[in-house]
């Protein structure tokens, strides 16, 4: 996310970095932990700019953690929020990790094919892999709840191999979610995974300058 982060830095905004790595305990005890950092991390901006809007910025898990966080805890939900890619519906080939996740107690981690110049660790544990199908099945945007309340802006790729952008825009068609807007980016042209809407090198100069403008102009919308 540091790029984004540069940007918005960049227009004035001041930035709080969350991360959700490194808890290695049991599945239900890390989704915990990854809402308390959420949680923690909105009281800690809020307490160091009390007098300005809070906006929420995340990426694929990040966001459906976002969203269970706001379902636990109204008080937690920001002024505003862009999703990046969220995980809030799998595809059908993502989804084959359940099979992945029933496997103990080997592997202990699944090796990341994200290009080693863009992505933040070589592998990802697999009780995060465990913790994020726990939080899916609660399906916490089914429901919705105070989350709904806060102007969101859903940015994907229609061929995202990991998340659905069908299936996330049925969810976003809800009643509930009238704050909620979906709008399709699209990758250059070879870009071998449209998932990874984190940077220039990842998605092209062009989708990357679509997606920074889409979420520039979103918070100025709301948070000014």
């Amino acid at each position: 996310m540091d790029p984004l982060i540069t940007r918005l830095n960049g227009q004035g905004y001041h930035a709080l970095r969350l991360s959700l790595h490194g808890y290695e305990e049991p599945p239900e005890r890390v989704e915990q932990w990854w809402c308390e950092v959420v949680r923690r991390g909105h009281a800690e901006a809020r307490a160091r700019a009390p007098d300005l809007p809070l906006g929420h910025l995340s990426y694929s898990l990040g966001s459906l953690v976002a969203v269970e966080s706001f379902r636990e805890d109204p008080a937690t939900v920001p002024e505003a929020c862009v999703f990046l890619a969220p995980a809030l519906a799998l595809t059908g080939v993502a989804s084959l990790i359940r099979l992945i996740a029933l496997l103990r107690p080997f592997p202990a981690a699944l090796r990341s094919k994200t290009p080693a110049e863009v992505r933040a660790r070589d592998a990802t544990p697999l009780v995060e892999y465990r913790a994020m199908l726990r939080l899916l099945d609660r399906s916490p945007v089914e429901t919705p709840t105070a989350a709904a309340s806060a102007p969101t802006l859903v940015l994907m790729s229609p061929a995202d191999g990991a998340v659905s952008y069908r299936k996330v825009s049925a969810l976003l068609r809800r009643p509930g979610l009238r704050h909620w807007h979906l709008h399709p980016v699209r990758p250059a042209q070879g870009t071998p995974d449209h998932h990874l809407l984190i940077s220039a090198e990842a998605v092209g100069e062009t989708c990357w300058e679509e997606i920074v403008g889409w979420t520039l102009a979103h918070l100025l919308a709301h948070l000014h």
